[in-house]
């Protein structure tokens, strides 16, 4: 099972004026017992639910939207489609409920605002496995509904948050979650709020021989404030000097190159 909810984090000074914050939570299917190290570094979870490959094909995710998702979020989530399309093999088509194959992704977006007395920003959402073949995104606001939510940083911010969980929906776990990330950083769990040590729990559900490197730059990687009491939730080890920004909102290419190597066997 896949979940994750994302309520918030700063962008930059450009939109520093306004609250923004981003979190995401992440249940693991299955996690690691300690010293029983069974995944390649590669960030994957490989739940077959995951995996869109079509027989003798290139991946096809068959998608549909909820009736109650605007006509402008379709839009903003469409566009998220098409820049992992131009990044990979995989490929989105749209259809109903009624003609929706029982391997599908269903979207929901409700209906609360996208932004709380004109500067306070929200994103929160979640991707899990609803049962049978079915994959469900949900979002637990509107991504277009004022204004500000459009104006270009913030839409940058809107955009890369619904990527992020476009790319758990297909197979993407956390990169703070990989059973390898012990060896790139260093984990403070004095520093991690209690009762949410799980969300940097190692992730333990992988059989892919491939390999990706670890960058702490990753649209998947957490920010060291996330969950945090008060101090950094994580530092990059010493020997590590490839880590001056954790989290992000675009993708890297690596995060691309992990999406070609597990759905199109790049």
């Amino acid at each position: 099972r896949m979940k994750l909810l994302l309520i918030s984090a700063i962008l930059g000074s450009s939109i520093s004026e306004n609250e923004i914050s981003f979190s995401c939570t992440f249940d693991p299917r299955e996690t690691l017992t300690e010293g029983a190290r069974t995944e390649m570094g590669n960030g994957i979870d490989t739940n077959e639910v995951f995996l869109w490959k079509q027989a003798g094909g290139d991946p096809i995710v068959p998608f549909f939207f909820d009736d109650d998702v605007t006509e402008k979020d379709r839009m903003v989530i469409r566009g998220q489609m098409k820049l992992i399309e131009d990044k990979t093999c995989i490929k989105y088509e749209e259809t109903t409920y009624q003609d929706a194959p029982p391997h599908r992704l269903k979207i929901m977006v409700d209906q609360s605002t996208c932004s709380l007395r004109g500067y306070f920003l929200r994103f929160a959402g979640y991707v899990m496995h609803s049962g049978g073949e079915e994959v469900l995104l949900h979002s637990y606001h509107q991504l277009t509904d004022k204004e500000i939510c459009e104006t270009e940083n913030v839409a940058k911010w809107i955009g890369g948050s619904v990527l992020h969980e476009l790319m758990h929906a297909l197979g993407a776990i956390h990169t703070h979650q990989r059973a390898d990330r012990d060896d790139y950083i260093i984990v403070h769990n004095e520093c991690i709020i209690q009762g949410y040590e799980d969300q940097y729990s190692l992730h333990g559900y992988n059989t892919l021989s491939i390999e990706i490197p670890y960058k702490c730059n990753s649209i998947m990687h957490s920010e060291n404030s996330t969950f945090s009491n008060g101090c950094p939730t994580m530092t990059p080890r010493p020997d590590n000097s490839d880590c001056t920004q954790m989290g992000s909102f675009e993708p890297t290419s690596e995060d691309w190159d992990m999406l070609n190597k597990y759905q199109c066997n790049d």
